[in-house]
């Protein structure tokens, strides 16, 4: 739905024409905001976002987490892991544009349960959120995205791994990656890289009786 916006710290006399909202500093700047669609601005004072209404209820940052916290939030959860994710009262900071990137790093299909991943899978998604937000962040944030001084992301839609790339071949294995449906939102993702179903561990073969 275009959720976003800028916010940009000019001078006062050289306002950007799309704004909704300003704010004016004792030095001559001002903190324009502007939203794409729709949104709000609160204030809280500082030190007190933990007790605001609104941000209270965000999530751990999630660069932030530790793999320990990082399990101890998964733990008996049952849901879709890309719902987990896009979920910002349960960790905040990933967007739909980043999870899928993320989810292809640690070899997850969005779809997978929580309750079915591995120690080992579980420390792969940590990863992949750190590597995934990691990319965008060395470069000052995506090509669509305007940083404090209005100046644009050097993170192009060349350097996404599978986001985005429906039909292009998979840079790990060289299948085509896809488009899917994963409940409210769409995930791109290659079939091979990205299994539905675990992948069971080899064990002894039962004895026929």
């Amino acid at each position: 739905m275009g959720m976003g916006g800028e916010l940009l710290l000019v001078r006062c006399d050289a306002l950007p024409e799309k704004r909704q909202v300003v704010f004016e500093f004792a030095d001559g700047d001002c903190l324009s905001v502007s939203f794409w669609w729709f949104g709000h601005t609160h204030y809280a004072a500082e030190g007190k976002l933990d007790k605001h209404k609104m941000s209270a209820k965000l999530g751990p940052n999630a660069l932030v987490v530790s793999l320990k916290e990082f399990r101890v939030m998964l733990a008996g959860r049952r849901g879709a892991v890309k719902s987990f994710l896009l979920n910002q009262e349960r960790i905040a900071g990933i967007g739909n544009a980043y999870a899928h990137d993320i989810l292809f790093l640690a070899g997850l299909h969005p779809l997978r349960t929580i309750d079915t991943l591995t120690d080992d899978e579980v420390k792969a998604l940590r990863n992949g959120i750190r590597k995934g937000l990691g990319m965008s962040l060395r470069r000052g944030g995506a090509w669509y995205e305007l940083d404090l001084y209005g100046k644009r992301g050097k993170f192009t839609e060349k350097m996404l791994l599978v986001g985005y790339r429906e039909g292009k071949p998979c840079s790990t294995c060289g299948a085509k990656i896809v488009k899917i449906k994963t409940g409210s939102t769409s995930s791109f993702i290659c079939p091979k890289c990205q299994p539905l179903k675990p992948k069971r561990p080899r064990g002894k073969k039962k004895a026929r009786s």
